[in-house]
C-alpha cells in the first residue's frame, strides 16, 4: 500500500491453454514449462461460491508471471521472457480452444495503460495466442470520493 491513501492497483499476467482433451502434464511435456494451475477434463470441481459442484468439460494449464511485484508491464514481461526459449514447442501442442495471454488489472488507485511492445507481439503470435486484458475498477468510485472527501459505504 502507498503512504497517500489505502488503495493500490494489483496485477497479473497469464499464460492459459483450454479446451484440450489430454491430460495437463502432456502440455507440460511438450513446452519444457512448469505449470501454475492445471485441470483435468472429468474432474469434479466445487464453484467458486462453493455451493454447486460439477465436472471440467476439458483440461486446463496455465502459466503465472513469475514477478510477484511490478505492474502488468513488467509482468507481462518476465512471463514472454519465460515463453521466448520455448516459442517453436507450442507448434507441437494438441488442438486446443483457447490458447491466450492474459493480463489482470484490479485499478484501485488509477486507471492505468496497457501496452505490448513490437518483439512480445511476435512472440505472441509467434505462439498462436490471443491477447486479453481484464480491467477491474469498481473500487475507483471509493477512491474519488476519498479523495474528494465524500463518505465511501
Amino acid at each position: 500500500m502507498n503512504n497517500e491513501n489505502e488503495f493500490e492497483n494489483e496485477y497479473q499476467a497469464y499464460l492459459r491453454i483450454a479446451g484440450f482433451h489430454c491430460h495437463p502434464d502432456e502440455i507440460t511435456r511438450i513446452l519444457g514449462l512448469d505449470p501454475t494451475e492445471t485441470w483435468i477434463e472429468g474432474e469434479e470441481y466445487l464453484s467458486p461460491g462453493m455451493r454447486e459442484t460439477g465436472h471440467r468439460k476439458f483440461s486446463f494449464w496455465a502459466k503465472e508471471s513469475p514477478l510477484l511485484e511490478g505492474d502488468l508491464d513488467e509482468k507481462m514481461e518476465a512471463l514472454i521472457t519465460v515463453i521466448r526459449p520455448h516459442a517453436s514447442r507450442f507448434r507441437e501442442l494438441p488442438e486446443v480452444t483457447a490458447l491466450v495471454i492474459q493480463g489482470v488489472i484490479q485499478a484501485d488507485d488509477f486507471m492505468p495503460g496497457v501496452g505490448f511492445t513490437r518483439d512480445q507481439i511476435k512472440v505472441i503470435a509467434d505462439i498462436g495466442a490471443t491477447i486479453d486484458v481484464d480491467i477491474f475498477c469498481d473500487a475507483l468510485v471509493d477512491v474519488w470520493n476519498v479523495r474528494h472527501g465524500n463518505p465511501v459505504e
